[in-house]
């Protein structure tokens, strides 16, 4: 007679089920970290694409790339109207700016009068006729116009139709561009970073309102991951809470205006760069709150100090014994990279 054929007991399936669940906790983790790694590789690329594309225009031209001037980025009207700093430093990099009005044109720019802004022809930009000096790729290179990508425009919304760099996440990349050159004659917060320009800060290194347009009240669907950059970045407008961060991050940490200096009253003597490129990371966040850098800030900011001082006020030394600095940006899934003069 034909012996009948075992069956798995209730057991023997859930040991099988148990091993296969153990094996998708490990594999999975590990598949989403190496894609993870492959667009912080690509992001990295194309950041060091643009820097390098921008330090070639300022070798050529004697000047730093962008239409309009970095404080004409940092105008009061720039906190309301949305045009970024990198979609200006685009205009240079990769043209499509042409004279007069006509079919396929838009008006964009930072400021409310005339003078302010200038008439754009999207589907030039990057063509062989205006000899850009870089175009990114399609995928790095999209119109952020869908509601709550950028701060809503009071004037025009044309600016959204402006295409807008983005890391490999789809998070348009920041670009603070320093008002230079140097050197730069700082003694406050407000003389490194200042919410706009023409007020307290007149003279400022950095402004926060040349890139308003993803950061400010109303930005809560940036980017393809639709973060709320009003709620979770430490770069929203809170008080001097943001001004200070964008010392800690933008300031150069070897370079500290009086070591002597209380860790919560230091300030950078200089900026990182000229030019400081800045993608939110696989978060979508520009400086988390929910990163170890974020949890870490103090009540609401991150402190320049805390990259040479630690806790008790004493100075961070090398083995040696020797003073020395940590990057703060390390604490952030964020990426940076320096460029400019």
């Amino acid at each position: 007679m034909q012996r009948a054929r075992r069956a798995f007991s209730i057991i023997e399936l859930l040991v099988v089920i148990a091993i296969v669940a153990i094996l998708l906790a490990i594999i999975l983790p590990a598949i989403a970290g190496v894609r993870r790694a492959a667009r912080g590789s690509d992001t990295q690329t194309l950041l060091t694409e643009i820097a390098q594309a921008a330090a070639r225009y300022e070798l050529d031209k004697r000047v730093a790339p962008g239409y309009f001037t970095a404080r004409d980025m940092g105008s009061p009207d720039n906190a309301d109207r949305g045009f970024s700093a990198m979609q200006n430093i685009m205009l240079s990099l990769a043209g499509g700016v042409v004279d007069g009005a006509g079919a396929g044109t838009i008006e964009v720019g930072p400021l409310n009068r005339s003078e302010g802004r200038v008439r754009v022809a999207p589907a030039r930009i990057g063509s062989a006729a205006v000899g850009a000096y870089y175009v990114p790729a399609p995928k790095f290179f999209v119109a952020q116009d869908q509601p709550g990508q950028r701060v809503p425009s009071s004037i025009s919304t044309e600016n959204d139709e402006l295409p807008e760099v983005v890391d490999s996440w789809g998070t348009p990349v920041l670009a603070w561009q320093a008002t230079g050159p140097s050197p730069y004659s700082i003694d406050t917060l407000d003389d490194f970073a200042a919410n706009a320009s023409g007020g307290p800060g007149a003279d400022s290194v950095f402004y926060w309102a040349s890139n308003a347009a993803f950061l400010g009240n109303g930005a809560d669907g940036v980017g393809k991951l639709r973060k709320n950059q009003s709620v979770l970045s430490l770069l929203r407008v809170d008080g001097t809470n943001h001004l200070r961060t964008m010392a800690a991050v933008l300031g150069d940490p070897s370079n500290p205006l009086d070591e002597t200096a209380s860790r919560a009253d230091m300030l950078p003597a200089a900026p990182r760069a000229g030019l400081v490129l800045h993608s939110a990371g696989a978060d979508g966040v520009y400086l988390s709150t929910e990163d170890r850098g974020g949890r870490g800030a103090v009540n609401g900011a991150l402190l320049y100090g805390a990259a040479l001082k630690d806790e008790g006020n004493q100075r961070i030394r090398d083995a040696a014994g020797k003073g020395t600095f940590r990057d703060l940006t390390g604490d952030f899934d964020d990426l940076f990279l320096r460029g400019g003069r």
